[in-house]
């Protein structure tokens, strides 16, 4: 998914800082679960359904 938006403005729609998502996006770390249904709300689909 390519939507061309910072990692600033993802992070401040879902509730966590830029430093959250770089990590995310390098897999040093996973979500939190209470943060689960904003990541999906925002990307449209669930990535941790399995």
């Amino acid at each position: 998914m390519d939507l061309n938006l910072f990692q600033r403005d993802i992070a401040k729609t879902i509730g966590v800082d830029e430093f959250t998502i770089h990590h995310w996006e390098m897999s040093h770390s996973l979500p939190q679960d209470r943060l689960i249904p904003k990541i999906v709300e925002f990307i449209g689909y669930d990535p941790f359904d399995s």
